[in-house]
């Protein structure tokens, strides 16, 4: 068994259905991912739609690059699982987990502003907003939160452009490097003779052992 096949087991293990097939094994439904994702996006945009004329434009715009980008990625993401770079896959697998959860964080705040901004025009009217809030509790909570919304789509999710370009672009040292002896920090220590001397044990917060892999 090779490399990627034994990285591949435990999806194998996952996706397992004894009445699917001969072997017990199902493959993924093609396209499933995107259609999924598909289904993501066209919720957002019909939240987008609904915020026509009450959220500032810019925050709107801020949302739409993001889901635009997401987009780009999981169709990357999609040709890999196509040629079967299982590993490759696995190795962003936390960057885009964190930045799918950030659309969705995003989307959340989009949506609150849609409804919390008319209900704070309904409490202020013609007023200064400072003038209300400092007496009104239920302006008070509204406007926090509005801004809260504000501050998570303008200065948070810029930080899933971090998370894609990792994706897109990012180091594949884990993947060329990945191997059962690395992954389980059982390679040998040679010896001067030439010879193996089994793991290699460092110390660690004084005398305590801890396998590792070997330096040089």
């Amino acid at each position: 068994m090779d490399r990627q096949q034994r990285l591949e087991q435990p999806l194998k293990r996952i996706n397992r259905n004894p009445k699917s097939s001969p072997t017990g094994f199902e493959e993924s439904s093609p396209g499933r991912e995107e259609i999924r994702f598909k289904v993501f996006q066209k919720r957002i945009a019909q939240t987008a739609e609904k915020t026509g004329g009450i959220v500032d434009e810019k925050y709107i715009a801020i949302v739409a690059a993001a889901l635009e980008r997401m987009d780009e990625t999981v169709q990357r993401l999609a040709k890999m699982r196509d040629v079967r770079k299982v590993v490759d896959i696995l190795a962003v697998a936390q960057p885009l987990q964190q930045a799918m959860r950030m659309v969705a964080h995003a989307w959340m705040h989009l949506w609150s502003m849609t409804a919390a901004i008319p209900k704070l025009k309904a409490l202020t009217g013609d007023l200064a907003l400072e003038a209300v809030v400092k007496d009104n509790t239920e302006a008070a909570f509204y406007c926090g939160k509005i801004l809260s919304d504000q501050c998570y789509i303008g200065t948070e999710l810029k930080h899933l452009h971090g998370y894609l370009d990792h994706i897109m672009t990012g180091e594949p040292a884990v993947v060329n490097g990945c191997s059962e002896e690395i992954f389980t920090g059982a390679l040998p220590q040679k010896t001067g003779g030439g010879h193996t001397a089994g793991p290699l044990w460092f110390p660690v917060h004084g005398n305590a052992p801890v396998s590792g892999c070997a330096q040089g």
